[in-house]
């Protein structure tokens, strides 16, 4: 008997198979879809043949069908949205670390949701900053959302989640793991305070797994999930990744305008009229910087 089902968990030996009567079998890779394929990834969506093994019923793997989309760190594939959480404090606001990883996700055509969480720690001060942040990337098309695991925001995550697959990122010690225990809360999601020292948490999940919210909805609990590299293209295409700068240089005079010294540069007249913002500019030219200096030998598509 065949059924179609998705990965959920890549073990030592075999795989998880979640099918669509919500059944789990144990699967594994034979013949010669071993040998083309060296590994699978949680998320892909398989066929399998299921026989009764001593009174177990297990799967064996007859077919991957297409990706949507595949990242190989972690090795997850068919993600349709990530969950960008960070906050403005503990641990402290890194907007380099925002726009390079919305550039990253931009470059892998991955759309990203922006969460700020611990909004209850903010003073007055910090509110109107965040939210000026926030209004900001609202305006160039991000969404965007200020929220406390404190508060039991579950509603907000449940109907973004919904019928979507979904992976949590960013920092570690913001959050990740309490918000998701708030969408599973039946599912023990391993969490630890921030290092005094440094402030920044400590990475608790040690491999992926995809966990179903609803038979559509799904959750990648995966680790170290943070685009520390800047994967490169051709520097000529950073600004497509920079909505506001793409949208501005359609009015440059010359098609290779890097917007940085070039005459007629539409991108620094709207930087200096207020319409992008001197950070997002800062940050886009040290992109620019990294690519160009990065060795050929080093110049990959993608670093995951």
């Amino acid at each position: 008997m065949e059924q179609t089902g998705r990965i959920i968990e890549e073990r030592k030996n075999y795989y998880l198979v979640h099918t669509k009567d919500g059944k789990t079998y144990p699967s594994v890779l034979k013949g010669r879809l071993r040998k083309s394929l060296s590994r699978l990834s949680v998320g892909d969506f398989v066929t399998i043949e299921i026989f009764e093994n001593s009174h177990k019923h297990e799967g064996v793997i007859k077919k991957l069908l297409p990706r949507k989309t595949k990242l190989q760190k972690p090795n997850v594939a068919n993600i349709d949205q990530i969950f960008l959480v960070t906050s403005y404090k503990e641990p402290a606001f890194e907007p380099w670390f925002i726009d390079k990883f919305l550039f990253t996700a931009s470059t892998l055509s991955l759309s990203v949701v922006l969460l700020f969480n611990k909004n209850d720690l903010l003073s007055t001060e910090e509110r109107e900053d965040l939210d000026g942040f926030m209004a900001y990337h609202r305006r160039i098309g991000y969404e965007t959302y200020s929220l406390s695991a404190r508060e039991s925001p579950q509603d907000l995550l449940y109907d973004l989640c919904k019928n979507k697959t979904t992976a949590f990122a960013g920092p570690s010690g913001v959050g990740k793991s309490t918000l998701m225990q708030l969408l599973f809360p039946d599912h023990h999601f391993k969490t630890r305070p921030l290092s005094t020292g440094i402030q920044r948490g400590k990475n608790t999940t040690t491999h992926t797994t995809l966990l179903a919210l609803t038979p559509e909805s799904f959750v990648v609990d995966t680790p170290g999930f943070s685009y520390t590299q800047v994967p490169w293209i051709p520097p000529a295409e950073v600004g497509r990744h920079f909505p506001e700068i793409f949208q501005a240089s359609q009015h440059c005079r010359f098609r290779n305008c890097l917007h940085r010294d070039e005459p007629h540069c539409a991108v620094k007249k709207a930087l200096e009229e207020g319409g992008i913002a001197p950070i997002r500019y800062e940050n886009y030219l040290d992109i620019l910087r990294t690519l160009e200096e990065t060795p050929m030998e080093k110049r990959k598509k993608t670093p995951l």
